[in-house]
Order: structure tokens, then sequence, then C-alpha cells
């Protein structure tokens, strides 16, 4: 098994056989960690949150992805200026883009940035893709893209299994069809999930990382028997991102359905079953007044509170010659 390297230091894969996928996953936790700060307010929770979010810029860093490095700063700068937000929300946002900053560049990833091999041949890999869907638009089968592409469509020191880009790859294995469908639901929830941001902005944070490289792997997903002659953690891990991917298009795709379901409380359980006692044991229920809106349980509900719980009041009632609410 070939290990990622650069500059001699070990790339960190924390159980991804390619550390690319594994900056992939963390730059999707990023705006879900963003958004558990600003909805959970107390301090140990925050606490909580602030430690996630750098441990969680930490391992995005020990990848030296560069993909994921880019994919995470976009993430912020959509997260904190695609809203109507105060000047501590920028502050807020302005400090988390600094500290990103500051543990790429003691990492060691800001010194990746430049032209090598592996950015130039994506270009003529994706040429060579793009051909190859134009040349058989229903597909050449599950996993040949990338033999055919490397035996007649580049050069003999370019050598690849897949695309490099798990878009490119599907529509050229599977055709126009299956093409259609995957970029018609992926499009949709793009469009359709603006009112849930963190979720937005990790799907198109993911989709970038998809184009980039080959996050989905079909030659490993689907291989039950040998994983892709990679580990079966590596494999779990590729469903896990998968299943992310997927689970976001589907959340975000039905992000406009209002599910009307009145959640019950105590007292529609409690009041109602002490009416049927007092009808059968006899006790008095006269400070009760049941009111005619349906609710959840027996379609009862108290519609004034009980003098019985010591509080000094009992049901207001009406004068006889005017509208004036007196107490008894």
């Amino acid at each position: 098994m070939m290990e990622f390297t650069y500059n001699g230091m070990v790339r960190w894969g924390f159980g991804f056989y390619n550390p690319n996928h594994a900056a992939a996953l963390f730059a999707a936790l990023l705006p879900f960690l963003l958004t558990a700060w600003e909805k959970f307010p107390r301090p140990a929770y925050r606490i909580a949150t602030a430690v996630a979010t750098l441990l969680t810029i930490t391992a995005l860093a020990l990848t030296f992805s560069r993909t994921g490095a880019l994919v995470a700063v976009f993430e912020l700068i959509l997260y904190y200026g695609l809203r109507k937000c105060s000047l501590a929300t920028l502050r807020r946002g302005a400090i988390v883009l600094m500290v990103l900053f500051a543990v790429l560049f003691a990492v060691g990833v800001l010194t990746r940035f430049t032209p090598d091999r592996a950015v130039t041949n994506r270009f003529a890999i994706w040429r060579a893709g793009i051909s190859l869907f134009a040349s058989n638009p229903l597909g050449v089968g599950h996993g040949n893209s990338g033999t055919i592409a490397s035996a007649f469509l580049l050069p003999p020191q370019i050598v690849c299994r897949t695309l490099v880009n798990s878009h490119l790859t599907l529509l050229a294995e599977y055709g126009i069809f299956a093409g259609v469908l995957w970029f018609g639901f992926l499009f949709y929830a793009l469009l359709n999930g603006f009112r849930h941001r963190a979720a937005h902005i990790s799907l198109i944070g993911l989709a970038i990382s998809v184009f980039s490289s080959s996050i989905f792997d079909g030659g490993i997903l689907f291989d039950f028997r040998d994983a892709g002659g990679l580990s079966r953690l590596n494999q779990c891990l590729a469903w896990e991102l998968l299943f992310l991917y997927l689970g976001l298009i589907v959340f975000l795709s039905i992000g406009r359905l209002k599910f009307k379901y009145k959640f019950p409380n105590l007292t529609d359980y409690i009041l109602p079953a002490d009416g049927i006692t007092s009808f059968f044991l006899g006790r008095p229920r006269s400070r009760l007044d049941w009111g005619s809106t349906k609710s959840f349980g027996l379609g009862l509900r108290p519609r004034f509170l009980i003098s019985d719980l010591g509080t000094g009041f009992e049901r207001p009632r009406a004068s006889s010659s005017s509208n004036t609410v007196f107490k008894v």
C-alpha cells in the first residue's frame, strides 16, 4: 500500500487510504461546528465546540490536502459572508479564519500551494474523461474509465485508475442517464436548501471535494470481498462519506416540506384522565372548564387553570349586564 507523503512527512489519512478523502470529511463537518457555537450559548457547550473546531482544523491540516484547505476557507467565507450578521459575528468569522490560516501555516500546508504534477496531471485526466464521455455517452462500464483513458487518451507517463473526479467518473462509466439523476438531485438540493445554512454549505464543500478527487470510488465501495485491495476500515469510511453526501442531498431536497405535528404536553394526558375518573368516582369537576379545541389525546383541553394549586384565583366569570370580568 502506497503512503501519501510530502517532503518526507507522511500525510495523515485518519483511517482513509487517501488523505484527501479525510480532508473532505473534516471540511464537511466544519459548518456544523460553527452552527453549534451559535445554537448552544452556554459556556460549557461553547468550550466543547471551540475545542472540537480546533481539533477538526488541525486534523484537516495534517492531511496536507490543498483541496481540503481551499474548501475550508471557501466554506468560512460563505458561512459568514452571505448573510446579514452583526459586527460580533463578523469578528468571530475573522477569528476562525485567522486560526485556520495559523494552523495551516504552522503545519506547513501553505508550502504545498505550488504547481506540480499532481495538479497539472489532473487537467489532462479531466480532458481525457470528457473525451471519453463524448465518445461513449451511455458509459464505458463500471471501473473502466481510468483503464481506457490511460491506454488510449493519456500520455504514457500518466496512468490512472479513475478520472480523479467522482462526478466525471460516474458520468463516463454509467452514462448520461445516471449523470442526469446524479446532477439533477444535487442541483435541486443546492437550489432548495438555502434556509439550512450549515447543511447547504457542507454540501457545497463536499461537492467541490468530489469534483477534485475520487472521493467516491466504485472499485472500493462495491468490492465487498476485497475492499478494492485496501483495508476494510477505508471501505467503511468511504461508505460513511457517501451516506453523508446523499443524506445532505435528501435533507436539503425536502427542506421546504413543513411537518405539522403538535407534540403532546403533560396536561393532554393528566387532565382528560382526571375528567374521566371524576365521572366514574363522583368527584366534582366544577373548577375545570373543558374547551372544545381539539388537541392531542382525547380531544379535550382545559381552558382555565384551577385554583386547587393554591394560587388563590378561580375561573373568571362575566356579569349578566356587561362584559366586565371580575373575581368571585
